[in-house]
């Protein structure tokens, strides 16, 4: 199994990288895009000026599989998250063509960089996606720590507001998760160097949580409640609890519905009794508490 790493300030966070046959392990893209070429000019073909940074994105899947898997999966969420505090970020992989200590931050601009799947039915089973770019140089500040709530326990997934929480009567392995996180408000600035430098800005960041379950008992109570206590309701600056009372190791978030659609339910026909929700979309919200 081939292990990448990466450290920063000290502390380093392994990604075993996902080990299936015809899979790719690690993705890199190059590019010059900053290069121009002329339009103007009475040559047959466009003149060149080269001058800046060029480019390069790393892409690896990952996979945690052991009794740890939760907990790893927080600790790399948690880890990318946070504030650089102007620290290098270093990538190592022990495979040709790439070489050691590489500077890279989080995916450039990517809402979405780190993607974390939680499968339904697979428990201690957490597959990773993560963009890097590469940089020259980090600068940068900020010291704020990310903490993500965690919990032990088997369920039942809450959601509501404040005290009125109901209680997703959904089976505990039918229920699938995706994490996504990303610095999109960070800067990767053009240089002269051969990389671009980075600059971490203390800003909001984007933590976005999607779930689907199915829901086989009291449909016609809990549908009620997420519709007209959430979705059909004005909550101020209030935020939504979705407690995960232990699943997949989390606890209590504070959210707000994310994206055009962030509550669908769909009946399908021959499953009488069963309501499927596919796409259920929060992002993570300031706590007020």
């Amino acid at each position: 199994m081939v292990v990448a790493t990466l450290e920063r300030g000290g502390q380093t966070v392994e990604l075993p990288l996902l080990d299936v046959g015809g899979t790719p392990l690690l993705i890199s893209d190059f590019g010059k895009p900053e290069a121009q070429l002329r339009s103007g000019g009475g040559s047959l073909d466009p003149r060149v000026q080269d001058q800046y940074s060029g480019s390069h994105t790393i892409n690896l899947i990952a996979r945690y599989t052991n009794a740890d898997a939760y907990e790893r999966a927080i600790e790399l969420c948690d880890f990318l998250k946070s504030d650089s505090s102007g620290d290098d970020m270093l990538f190592n992989v022990d495979v040709a063509g790439y070489a050691d200590d590489l500077l890279v931050t989080l995916g450039a601009g990517d809402n979405q960089a780190l993607q974390v799947d939680y499968a339904a039915g697979r428990k201690n089973d957490v597959e990773i996606g993560l963009n890097l770019t590469r940089i020259s140089t980090t600068q940068g500040s900020g010291s704020r720590i990310a903490e993500t709530p965690t919990a032990t326990g088997d369920g039942p997934i809450q959601i509501g507001v404040g005290n009125d929480l109901v209680d997703l009567s959904a089976d505990a392995t039918d229920i699938s998760l995706t994490r996504s996180i990303g610095r999109p408000q960070d800067v990767v600035r053009r240089s002269t160097q051969s990389y671009p430098r980075h600059i971490t800005k203390p800003k909001i960041t984007n933590d976005t949580l999607e779930l689907s379950f199915v829901l086989t008992e009291n449909i016609q109570s809990d549908l009620e409640t997420i519709q007209e206590n959430i979705f059909a309701r004005q909550l101020g600056r209030q935020g939504i609890t979705l407690d995960f009372n232990g699943i997949f190791g989390l606890g209590a978030f504070e959210v707000m519905p994310t994206g055009s659609s962030p509550f669908r339910q769909v009946r399908q026909a021959g499953q009488k009794g069963q309501v499927i929700t596919p796409s259920f979309s929060f992002r993570r919200v300031f706590s007020q508490s």
